[in-house]
Order: structure tokens, then sequence, then C-alpha cells
């Protein structure tokens, strides 16, 4: 949290004497070793040949934090020519699984996604820090469409649910 806000402080003595607009003329992404930088530079917001102000840093910094997998995010000012900037977010990402062993089911390797039918049964021992998430449902036999963070069924949708979320009208 205390490199968030001295990052923050930078941004704003850099940009406070006035709140003009530049382009972003790169954004790369470091640290990242589960998400992809794609995933991160779209939930940022802050996306190659956009017109930004300074006050879209915190926002973007706010918007990865959100997301639950990160233990630090920072934006590292790289280069600025005339009007535009280059940046790098940088993530450290929260371990989500650590080492587990996988007993009973000789199909399942090394996976993140386990997909169980009625009658299977999967039995985990973790022999470091894990999280899990299970979850259990009906299947509703629909298309599915995945970008970022969100799943939808279609890819119109996707593209919905990104403009709201960056708009601050998605639904929580």
């Amino acid at each position: 949290m205390r490199n968030i806000v001295i990052i923050f402080l930078i941004f704003t003595a850099l940009f406070a004497q006035s709140n003009q607009e530049f382009m972003l003329k790169d954004v790369s992404v470091e640290g990242n070793v589960v998400s992809t930088a794609n995933t991160i530079i779209f939930t940022s917001g802050l996306r190659k040949g956009a017109k930004i102000s300074s006050a879209e840093f915190p926002r973007a910094i706010k918007r990865l934090w959100q997301l639950g997998l990160f233990d630090d995010v920072q934006i590292k000012y790289d280069e600025e020519t005339g009007n535009e900037v280059s940046i790098t977010i940088v993530v450290l990402e929260s371990n989500i699984i650590g080492n587990v062993n996988y007993n009973g089911n000789k199909k399942i390797k090394d996976s993140t996604l386990i997909l169980l039918s009625k009658g299977e049964e999967l039995k985990v021992k973790a022999v470091s820090s894990a999280k899990f998430l299970v979850i259990s449902g009906k299947p509703i036999n629909e298309e599915i469409a995945r970008g970022g963070p969100f799943v939808m069924n279609t890819k119109a949708e996707i593209l919905q649910a990104v403009q709201d979320y960056h708009n601050g009208t998605f639904v929580k």
C-alpha cells in the first residue's frame, strides 16, 4: 500500500502544475506470471495510443487492485517525448495456488481448472499454502465468451461490460 501512495505522489508531483491530456506512447507490463499482459493493460484502461490525464493513474491502480490478484501494483514512468509518455505497469501477483497433490484421479495433471461430473471424487492435499475456489451448479448450456476478467455469452456483451466498468456503471 505504501508503494501505491508513493507512485501516486510522484505522478501528482509530475503533473500537478497542469492536468493536461497526453498520449500513451507505450504501455508495458512487468512482474506478471499467471495474468497476461493484455488482461492487465485491458483492466487498467491504460492502452497504447490513448489520450489520458494524470488522474487516470490512481484509477488504473485501483481497478487492478480490486481484481484481488495482486499483492502490489505500481505504475512506472519510463519516458516522455513531447506530449507522449511511456509507462510500465509493475505487478506482484498473489500466490493463488501453491503446490497441490491430486490423488484418486489419473486424468488430472497440474491444472488450475478441474471439471468434475456427478459422482466423481477429488481428493486434494496441499503441500504448501494454497487457495481454492469451488463452484457447483447446473450446466446452463449456453455459449460463453471470455475477455479479461469478464465472462459473458457474447463478445458484444464483453465489450459492453468493459465499457460499463470503465465508466463506473458496472453493477457490483
